[in-house]
Parts: structure tokens; sequence; C-alpha cells
């Protein structure tokens, strides 16, 4: 396969062996840049049940050899695979510390086994810091504690957890607090028992305080929507109501769930409909409405002259979305 100017060629070497309770799939890659240098990628993905073949630690890490970068044709493939295979036996957990999210293995007890280096940086401890200890006790708040715990009990019972993505507030070092979203399977040993879990970890904290803003944002927008002293409705491109405030019910005497839906000319007196549809077509292409006089018929059937202000949304495209606009009665 070839993209952006690099050529990727699987090497014909795969390797499965029992490294850690289930073990790794790997395979090795030979990918040749645009200038003819051949660079050589060992690709891993953990398997902790290799029977139903099910990847739990979703992020899949790739190692270059850079001191390899540029070969010659002489079996040097071979030579470099082996070089790493050997080095990644030794020491599989070093391919975990260069992931982007945290793993963390806990022992059927509660004990942290290993923390990754994004993880121990994320949480700020130092790696020695968090061996052993009691993950429950340390790094999650006590006011969840009773029932995160609960679902780690059923994980290493054997019970199927559903959903199997669990989010949680995890403690930093200083007890600030982040938000985990957590992918969690179990590690059992050959003869089936279970050890303990691992998990990965994403911090969706960042992620949180936007929504949370965005929907801070649109409580207080909706509040000024309703309250405000003008009236307000927005129409789509045939002239629909698509939406109106509180102040726009009260002035023309309806309910909402009476006018919603409806297009706006059955609200017109019939002598300005024409006009109004001119006017109308207009405001769509400039995406202005300054000052347009508009005689109503209220729920009661009496005259209201309104002056319109308003503003059209558009897409990416540049083709109408719907009006925004507000209405001032005329004395």
């Amino acid at each position: 396969n070839s993209r952006n100017g690099f050529s990727v060629e699987r090497s014909p070497f795969t390797f499965h062996d029992t490294i850690f309770i289930e073990g790794w799939y790997q395979r090795f890659w030979k990918i040749t840049n645009i200038i003819g240098q051949a660079i050589f990628v060992l690709y891993n993905i953990y398997i902790l049940d290799y029977n139903n073949l099910l990847t739990s630690l979703s992020t899949a890490m790739a190692t270059r050899v850079s001191q390899r970068a540029v070969v010659s044709e002489n079996g040097a493939t071979a030579k470099t695979y082996t070089t790493l295979l050997s080095d990644f036996k030794k020491n599989p957990f070093k391919y975990l510390d260069l992931a982007g999210v945290l793993f963390v293995v806990i022992s059927a007890d509660k004990k942290v086994v290993y923390m990754n280096k994004f993880g121990c940086n994320l949480l700020g401890y130092a790696k020695e810091e968090v061996l052993g200890v009691d993950w429950f006790q340390t790094f999650i708040p006590k006011r969840i504690r009773y029932e995160v715990e609960r679902v780690f009990e059923d994980l290493v019972k054997g019970k199927p957890i559903s959903p199997e993505f669990f989010e949680n507030p995890v403690l930093k070092k200083d007890n600030s607090e982040l938000i985990i979203s957590w992918h969690n399977s179990v590690l059992k040993d050959n003869s089936g028992h279970i050890l303990g879990t691992i998990s990965a970890g994403s911090d969706m904290s960042g992620y949180k305080r936007v929504m949370d803003a965005l929907r801070r944002n649109e409580e207080r927008y909706k509040k000024l929507f309703e309250q405000a002293p003008y009236g307000y409705h927005s129409l789509d491109a045939e002239g629909h109501l698509i939406d109106v405030n509180e102040s726009w019910l009260k002035m023309m005497g309806y309910e909402k769930q009476e006018v919603v839906g409806e297009n706006i000319t059955s609200f017109l007196d019939p002598a300005v409909i024409d006009s109004f549809k001119k006017a109308f077509e207009d405001y769509k292409k400039s995406g202005v409405a300054k000052n347009l006089p508009i005689r109503f018929i209220t729920k009661n059937g009496e005259s209201l002259d309104v002056m319109t202000l308003g503003r059209a949304s558009f897409d990416e495209n540049g083709d109408f979305i719907q009006t925004h606009c507000m209405l001032r009665e005329i004395d």
C-alpha cells in the first residue's frame, strides 16, 4: 500500500507468546518513505482474551526503530525484528509507557500493581508512590468510593458489567479531580482465575468543562430570550415559525403550541402579505432586516403594528438556515 509518499509492506514475521497473562499480538512492518529509506515499526496490541480475540487495550502502540531507520537489503529486517522482540519480552510494560492514555493494573485485593508513565504524570505522582497503594482509598473520592468499589468487586467476581465503559472522578495528588472515562477488562491466569483488572482511562475533564460551559451559556441565553422585553421569532426558509418567546406570545395572545410550525402569513393582516413575502425574499438574500414594518392580527382580531429588526443564519455553504428577529410594537 502507498499513502502520502510512503509505501507499507507487511513483514513475513509474526509472533505471539504468553508474555503477560494472555499476551501480545505483534506484527513487524517495513515502511519505505518517498526517498527510499526503510523504517521498521513494531506494532503491538495486547490480547486479554486470546480465545475470543478481544483486544482490551484500545490503544495500539507502534515503535519506530530509530537507530535502524536506514538499512540495506542484507538481512537487517530479521535482525532488527529479533532485537526488538528480545527487548520487548524483557520489558513489555515499557510499551505501555509510550501510550497517551492512563493504564492501570489493579490486583483483586485492590492494590495498584502498575501505572504507566502517562498516568503517573496525569495524576501528579512518581511511579514508586503508587505501587502497592489501595486504588480506591487513594484515587477515588469518598462520596463515590462505595459505588466504584462495587463495580470493581463485581468485575473480579466474574460478573458481567454493563456498560463496559465507565466514567468517574479520580483524585490527583493535590486533591483536585479529573473525570476519567474507563475501559475495564479482567486479567486471568492460565487456569482462568481472575487476578485483577487492567483499565485504560482517557481524561475527559476538558471536554466536560467545555460542555458544562456551553450548557450554562445555553441556559443563560434561553433565560434572556424568554425574558426579553421585545417579541422574538425565528422563521425557516418557507416562513414557518421555528420558535417564539414569551413576549411575542403575550403580544399576539397565543399559546406556543398554537403557533410553532405555522406559517407567519397566517398571523399577518391580509393586506400586507404580498409586501411581506417580497421583503422576506430580500431578507434571506441580504441576511439583514432593518426597521421592517409588519402588521399582525392578534388572536382576538386586533391589528398590531410592529417594527422588525433581524439577522439571518447561513450554513458553511452560504445557504439560508433561519431568521432571528426582534419585534418592537409601534405605538
